[in-house]
C-alpha cells in the first residue's frame, strides 16, 4: 500500500513537472512568435526608411540640377545686363 502511494506521489510529481515543461515550451513558442512579428515590423520599417532615403536622394539631385541651371541663367542674365549697359552707354547723348 505504501509503495502504491509513493508511486502515485511520484507520478503526480512527474505529471506536474511535465505540465511545467509544457507551459515553458508554450511560453517559448509565444515569445518566438512575438519576436518574429517584431522582426517583420522592423524589416518593413527599414524598407520604408530606405525608400524614403532613396526618394530624398532623387529630390536632392533634382534640386542640385535646378540650382546649377539657376546659376547658369543668372550668369547669362548678368552678361546680358552688362551688354545692355554698354549698348545704352553708347546711345547716350552728351
Amino acid at each position: 500500500m505504501e509503495q502504491s502511494r509513493e508511486q502515485a506521489v511520484s507520478r503526480a510529481s512527474k505529471a506536474h513537472e511535465a505540465e511545467d515543461a509544457l507551459s515553458a515550451v508554450q511560453q517559448s513558442r509565444r515569445l518566438n512568435r512575438e519576436i518574429a512579428g517584431a522582426t517583420d515590423e522592423q524589416r518593413n520599417v527599414a524598407s520604408n526608411v530606405q525608400q524614403t532615403v532613396m526618394s530624398m536622394q532623387g529630390h536632392l539631385r533634382e534640386t542640385a540640377a535646378a540650382a546649377e541651371e539657376s546659376v547658369r541663367s543668372a550668369a547669362r542674365l548678368h552678361g546680358l545686363a552688362h551688354r545692355l549697359r554698354g549698348s545704352l552707354g553708347a546711345c547716350r547723348v552728351a
